[in-house]
């Protein structure tokens, strides 16, 4: 049995994966600071221009998720990511703050398809026995656009203005693009056509076609999401509320702190923080499990919550290398443990489940985070984020940890 990792097509989802999102992360950062400047609105709409697109991202999740089956992924993949070049090119033109909220919800919707179809297709090709070390090193690619947006985003932002930002953008949508264009997926996989092995337990292990009818436990709501990624997708949209907070609002709260040098370079740090720990974080949940990643990741995610939270020039650097390594040890152990609950048969709606908590987070994070913000300031919100994030810790291990099923010790 072949259980390489590195294979061409695995590199070049990872590269369309790096660009995707580098183009999410990079609007992500600075939408919020267009819409004050652009448009003079108040800090909790700009959190809702930020927000609304991961709204477009959560509802294409759940019909993607639940359609894969029935689409062809290659083909997917290039309307999506042609769908995400005309998305962001047309941002450049923006004059309206209502047509910006739609825009973004529409690049969103496409960031939605582009991102769970790339992560279904890179979970069929990696061998089973190295699950969790394939999907954490896919993974990088996602902190590597981390860095590479929102830095140059913000860099760009401050040295010249947002129609750079925006070209930027368009550019790295393109470069998905013409990554996907080169992919040569395997008939049975392009189809999603699973092979013998991984289709349902009901199904005939003679090679032909399953059953029609679909268990009850696949009926109803459950044709859209996966039961066992319920509980690590509650989880995940706790940390993915705060997490949006930090991507939104971090530039100008370090900007309004004085300390405009550092207000890209904190993305970076964060996200060389998230690349350094992923690879181990795969190797050691393969070896021993979750609750050793998940209990290390908690304490450091809070604790760079509160130093951020005290404005301190000093302490942003230390701040974001804390909430790099932190959110790393946390999205990498809880995306393994739903890729490896999930029936092989199931994996492409399990991700859409992990995915739309994501996006839910990201969304309601920001707009509940602007209003904070309003009313008692950056640096309360990050305190009660700290808080947030350390109130994780009982609540997994007295009630989500019991709900997962054969969740890893």
């Amino acid at each position: 049995m072949n259980d390489r990792i590195w294979t061409k097509e695995y590199v070049l989802l990872m590269a369309s994966n790096l660009f995707v999102a580098a183009n999410f992360y990079s609007l992500m950062s600075t939408s919020a600071g267009f819409a004050i400047s652009r448009f003079g609105v108040s800090e909790t709409m700009a959190g809702l221009g930020a927000g609304i697109f991961v709204v477009g991202a959560l509802i294409s999740r759940i019909i993607v998720g639940r359609y894969t089956t029935q689409l062809d992924l290659k083909k997917t993949l290039l309307i999506g990511t042609a769908a995400l070049i005309l998305c962001t090119g047309l941002l450049m033109a923006v004059n309206n703050f209502v047509v910006f909220c739609l825009l973004r919800f529409l690049g969103g919707a496409t960031f939605g398809v582009n991102n769970n179809t790339l992560m279904t297709a890179v979970t069929y090709i990696i061998p089973e026995k190295r699950k969790g070390e394939g999907v954490n090193w896919y993974s990088l690619s996602q902190i590597l656009g981390m860095a590479i947006g929102p830095f140059l985003a913000v860099f760009l932002m401050n040295r010249y203005d947002f129609n750079a930002v925006f070209l930027f953008v368009t550019f790295i949508a393109a470069a998905a693009f013409l990554m996907v264009a080169f992919v040569r997926f395997p008939k049975d996989i392009s189809k999603h056509r699973p092979a013998k092995e991984i289709l349902p337990a009901s199904a005939p292990q003679d090679g032909t076609t399953a059953p029609a009818a679909p268990p009850l436990s696949e009926r109803g709501i459950w044709q859209f999401f996966e039961r066992s990624a319920i509980p690590i997708a509650v989880l995940c949209f706790i940390l993915y509320f705060c997490n949006n907070n930090f991507l939104s609002f971090a530039a100008i709260f370090v900007t309004d702190s004085g300390a405009v040098n550092l207000s890209s370079l904190i993305f970076l740090v964060y996200a060389v923080a998230m690349l350094i720990l992923r690879p181990i974080v795969g190797k050691i949940f393969d070896k021993y499990g979750s609750t050793q990643i998940l209990v290390i990741g908690f304490i450091l995610y809070a604790a760079g919550y509160y130093l951020l939270g005290r404005g301190a020039t000093a302490l942003f650097i230390p701040a974001a290398l804390l909430l790099g390594f932190g959110i790393s040890a946390l999205q990498g152990s809880t995306l393994a443990i739903v890729v490896t609950n999930a029936p092989r048969h199931r994996l492409a709606i399990a991700n859409a489940t992990y995915f739309f908590s994501f996006d839910l987070g990201a969304t309601v994070g920001p707009i509940v985070g602007g209003g904070v913000i309003e009313y008692m300031g950056y640096g309360m919100m990050y305190y009660i984020c700290a808080i947030i994030v350390i109130a994780c810790l009982p609540l997994y291990f007295g009630v989500l940890a019991k709900r997962a099923n054969r969740l890893p010790a």
